[in-house]
């Protein structure tokens, strides 16, 4: 969900975003599909929510996020600020 999430959270933020075919290839590792379902499963439950509310406040998005997830953002963003 992290790409479709900050999708929304960009365009919350005004940009506009492009969706096209893959630009690149990504060998991946073995995945647990069950696994990998339990953790989207919050994007599943709350992205209605999400969207009508990121467009409005996009840091909002903060709340739908695991505090650690919210954290890296934190840090992340923290090399973007002047």
């Amino acid at each position: 969900m992290d790409d479709i999430w900050a999708a929304y959270y960009v365009q919350g933020r005004g940009a506009r975003v492009v969706y096209g075919t893959a630009s690149v290839f990504q060998a991946r590792n073995v995945h647990n599909l069950i696994k990998d379902m339990r953790a989207e499963y919050l994007g599943y439950e709350h992205n209605l929510d999400l969207v009508q509310t990121v467009m409005s406040e996009p840091d909002s998005i903060h709340q739908y996020m695991p505090d650690s997830a919210v954290e890296a953002f934190r840090l992340y963003r923290k090399h973007f600020n002047a």
